[in-house]
């Protein structure tokens, strides 16, 4: 049996994350919770173990959130803000499950090469794009070499760090070119959002 597995642009799937980040603001609470529920469900059905261990280590992002959206509300409107806040928290986990699901198994290499043509344009302001994404692909080397790292090895940080292996000063990206399905993929995003609004 003959499979088609589809490849899109690490840049596509990276705008295509935007524009539905974008879009996630202006649903109801009602559809925020049903598309939290399906980004769920196909996590779960994926394995993506990865992000898991990501929501957890966030969990006090989440439950401020909660707490703030309460607390900055009158007395007796506490439970609605409560409410609000916990909303607001699961369309930012529904946003990196989506993320999860789009990028998730891209490795490092791939996600530079979609930040690079997607900042690209930008360097028609000279600004410096190159740099920035080398920048950014350094900073990612450096936190998957301290992944492991716990509280009770905060003393010995400089060891660690004197530690960690030299990080290129270059780096060789592979640019996939853009094609048409890539633009349908966009195209369809940008319909679908328009019928949601």
């Amino acid at each position: 049996m003959f499979i088609y597995k589809l490849r899109f642009n690490p840049a596509a799937k990276m705008l295509l994350w935007l524009l539905l980040a974008i879009f996630s603001g202006y649903l109801n609470n009602r559809l925020a919770l049903l598309l939290f529920a399906l980004l769920l469900s196909l996590n779960l059905a994926l394995g993506r173990r990865a992000v898991w261990k990501r929501l957890w280590r966030m969990r006090w992002l989440w439950l401020g959130i909660v707490l703030l959206y309460g607390l900055f509300q009158p007395l007796w409107f506490v439970w609605l803000g409560w409410q609000d806040g916990l909303f607001q928290a699961l369309r930012l986990i529904g946003l990196l499950l989506l993320f999860s699901l789009l990028v998730g198994g891209a490795g490092r290499d791939e996600l530079l090469a979609g930040l690079y043509v997607l900042l690209k344009p930008l360097g028609f302001l000279r600004v410096p794009v190159e740099r920035g994404v080398l920048r950014v692909g350094m900073a990612v080397q450096y936190i998957e070499a301290l992944d492991g790292l716990k509280w009770q090895d905060l003393g010995r940080l400089e060891r660690v760090l004197a530690d960690l292996p030299d990080l290129p000063s270059k780096i060789t990206l592979e640019l996939p070119q853009w094609s048409l399905q890539d633009t349908l993929l966009l195209t369809m995003a940008i319909l679908l959002g328009g019928l949601l609004l």
